[in-house]
C-alpha cells in the first residue's frame, strides 16, 4: 500500500504549431500553455491524432498536447485546436 502513497502523478499541457509534414512526420514547436514560453522542437507521428483530424493536419495549425501518468499509466493526447 506504500507504493501506491507514493506514486507521482502529473500533467503537462503544452501547445505547439506543426511546421513541417513529411511522410506522415510532424515537427512543431511547443510553447507551456500558462506562461506562452517556447519548452521544445518535437517531432511525432500524424497518427497521434484521430483519423478524423488527421485529414485537418496541415501546416502551421494549431494542437493541444497534455502529457501526463495517472492511476492507469502514462498517456500522451494530441488534439487540433478549433479554429475560429
Amino acid at each position: 500500500m506504500q507504493a501506491e502513497k507514493d506514486m507521482l502523478f502529473f500533467k503537462q499541457e503544452y501547445y505547439g504549431v506543426i511546421h513541417e509534414i513529411k511522410n506522415g512526420t510532424c515537427e512543431a514547436r511547443i510553447y507551456d500553455s500558462y506562461t506562452h514560453e517556447f519548452q521544445d522542437s518535437i517531432t511525432f507521428d500524424i497518427s497521434e491524432f484521430t483519423k478524423i483530424e488527421q485529414s485537418m493536419v496541415d501546416e502551421n495549425v494549431l494542437f493541444t498536447w497534455i502529457v501526463g501518468k495517472d492511476e492507469s499509466g502514462c498517456y500522451s493526447l494530441f488534439k487540433l485546436k478549433n479554429r475560429s
